[in-house]
């Protein structure tokens, strides 16, 4: 690291710094931030990545105890810039090889930049719609130790991924066991109404073995295969 980066390091944890700007025909903005020491990428209403500070599965994950399971095959479905394969190799000590899966390719091009690389070489990397490619997965007989659902365009998941045939795809995709993070906003009356019913109606049924856990803004609902 150069002396001039190491500074712009230190100086990061009182004053953000913008590395570059993207704009794509899903993402009208897309910012690589350096803040607290950390690369973060922000939308106009949204952060999709913040390495270890990206707290709404950094936190759900440390309260599951993730680190003392053994994952060896992992779902990401959206991808940022890598903040959950990070957090589970660097925090929470687990080996596992990754398959991401990004419908914005300039966010995939992201990625491939900030990512460590000793992490991209044990990835496959999936440009598409989750719901789609979840079914061809599927389809191909692939199971996962954990799937972890952080499907946004900005600050909206699609009413899709909230249906029931959806998340009984990835009920199938779990192995025995295998646990399901999936991310919901609930910063506003109506998104948190929207998670709840999610939860209630769909989630919870798909999932015999589910809870809800309240993070900053968000719910993060976990459901386990039996």
């Amino acid at each position: 690291m150069s002396k001039s980066n190491f500074i712009k390091k230190i100086l990061s944890h009182f004053i953000d710094f913008t590395i570059e700007k993207r704009s794509s025909s899903f993402n009208k903005e897309l910012r690589v931030v350096l803040s607290r020491g950390r690369i973060r990428l922000d939308t106009k209403n949204a952060t999709y990545s913040f390495e270890d500070l990206y707290l709404n599965f950094s936190n759900t994950f440390k309260q599951r105890a993730i680190k003392d399971e053994k994952l060896e095959r992992v779902l990401v479905l959206g991808l940022g810039l890598g903040s959950i394969p990070l957090m589970l190799e660097t925090q929470f000590q687990q080996n596992a090889q990754y398959t991401f899966v990004e419908l914005d390719p300039i966010v995939i091009d992201l990625c491939k930049k900030y990512l460590k690389k000793e992490i991209l070489q044990k990835s496959d990397i999936l440009q598409g719609d989750a719901a789609e490619i979840c079914k061809e997965l599927l389809q191909q007989g692939e199971k996962y130790d954990l799937i972890a659902f952080d499907v946004f365009l900005d600050n909206v998941t699609k009413s899709a991924f909230r249906e029931t045939s959806f998340i009984r795809v990835l009920a199938g995709l779990l192995n025995p066991g295998g646990k399901l993070f999936y991310n919901t906003l609930s910063n506003s009356k109506e998104k948190e109404n929207t998670s709840l019913d999610f939860y209630r109606e769909i989630f919870s049924k798909a999932f015999p073995i589910s809870e809800l856990i309240e993070v900053k803004g968000n719910n993060m609902l976990i459901g386990q295969n039996v």
